[in-house]
């Protein structure tokens, strides 16, 4: 896990390592087997927290986990970083 100093965490050290330990890698794995029955997978997952969206994104062997402020559109942001990663993978 790593957060990047310039966009400091809402929320303590200790509830982002367990999200990011277990509720992000629940709510991916629900979503994918959702998914690949009949419409394609899972993209993105976009959470709406009271003080951000959460933007979580399958990658690799594991994930990409985003805050995104109120004000920014989550859907938007999760097409660029999207095609982002499908350019360094």
């Amino acid at each position: 896990m790593e957060q990047s100093p310039a966009h400091p965490s809402y929320n303590s050290q200790e509830t982002d390592r367990l999200e990011e330990l277990i509720v992000n890698p629940v709510v991916l794995e629900i979503t994918r087997r959702r998914g690949e029955l009949d419409i394609g997978a899972t993209r993105f997952v976009v959470i709406r927290y009271g003080t951000q969206y959460q933007l979580v994104m399958p990658w690799r062997s594991g994930h990409i986990s985003i805050g995104v402020e109120l004000a920014d559109n989550p859907l938007q942001i999760a097409d660029r970083v999207g095609a982002y990663l499908e350019r360094v993978s």
